[in-house]
């Protein structure tokens, strides 16, 4: 049944008992839907179901749900509180995405896992408590939520995806599960107010800009167990010493750079590649060594260090990329 020739004129909508399920884009494009009344015995909640409902303030999800499909109440911009029933254990992907008035999200104590995009650009969640239950937070999930300052990972959490928290400018604390194993690609990034971030002591990997943009963070310890950390990770952060592990043997690209705070670098003694542009514009570095097992420094490795006045080589000199030191 499709709605979107009234779509202007429908302003409430009351489902009787014996409906058990609400088929895909049932009410979506309702434009002045402002009330809906659904029934107990209600199972399922179809694709884009209520998409673009913009004026719908409010909706009570019966206890009786099991499902609510992608997209649900995306865009529904005047959404301001959901509370999910016990029942339903994955939130779909796109399910909240863009209901920027969402200030209130209460989870179903057996949540596993929070889809590609759920929550992206609700723009009004400052706080959520995560189920103990909780699993998998999937790419993009909460990105964009910038007024998101308090958020409570729970142990149990195994997988955080690409672009997780991106631009979630509010945020300024973050301790990692001790389960999980690798940040993805640009999870933190651009979150400029987050100043502390615990990682978990059996990580292994930090995807490509995964902290990019942190501009408030200034100190972090990297576990024994990392063995990768990719391109662009700290670009334009605020640290100011850092030391990388003794399974880091390959410093990425750009890793460093535009870190102007940063004063102190301390390499693996097993590093072999120190990539391109990887400190360039790290102002406040006076001195670096390079260990003895680095066979290249990449181009413009440190570009415009302007500050510094010593690099030492431990061994024979590596092979030196274009412009490594200009400036």
């Amino acid at each position: 049944l499709s709605w979107t020739t009234l779509s202007n004129s429908i302003s409430e909508i009351r489902i009787e008992s014996g409906v058990s399920s609400i088929s895909d884009a049932a009410f979506g494009d309702l434009n002045n839907l402002s009330q809906v009344s659904l029934p107990d015995g209600l199972t399922s909640i179809g694709h884009a179901a209520f998409a673009n409902c913009h004026q719908l303030p409010a909706i009570t999800l019966p206890d009786s749900l099991t499902h609510i499909g992608q997209s649900a109440f995306a865009q529904c911009n005047r959404l301001e509180q959901i509370v999910i029933p016990a029942g339903v254990t994955e939130i779909l992907p796109n399910t909240f995405t863009n209901c920027s008035s969402l200030s209130r999200v209460e989870f179903s104590p057996r949540t596993t896992t929070i889809g590609q995009d759920a929550f992206e650009e609700c723009r009004s969640l400052a706080q959520i408590h995560l189920p103990a239950s909780l699993t998998t937070i999937d790419n993009r999930a909460f990105a964009g939520c910038t007024k998101l300052a308090d958020i409570l990972l729970p142990d149990g959490l195994t997988v955080l995806g690409d672009e997780a928290f991106r631009n979630c400018t509010s945020l300024t604390t973050m301790d990692l599960p001790p389960l999980l194993r690798s940040v993805g690609y640009a999870t933190f990034s651009g979150c400029s107010a987050l100043s502390e971030i615990i990682l978990p002591p059996q990580l292994s990997s930090i995807g490509a800009h995964a902290f990019e943009e942190c501009g408030s963070l200034s100190a972090i310890s990297l576990p024994g167990t990392l063995t990768n950390i990719g391109d662009n990770a700290f670009f334009a952060t605020a640290l100011r010493s850092v030391v990388l592990p003794d399974s880091v043997i390959a410093v990425s690209s750009r890793i460093f750079q535009n870190c102007q705070n940063l004063a102190s670098v301390t390499l693996s003694p097993y590093t072999q590649n120190i990539g391109s542009y990887a400190f360039q514009d790290c102002t406040a570095l006076t001195a670096i060594e390079i260990p003895a097992s680095v066979i290249r420094v990449g181009d413009m490795a440190l570009w415009d260090c302007e500050s510094l006045r010593a690099v030492r080589f431990l061994g024979d000199a590596p092979e030196i990329g274009e412009k490594t030191f200009w400036g």
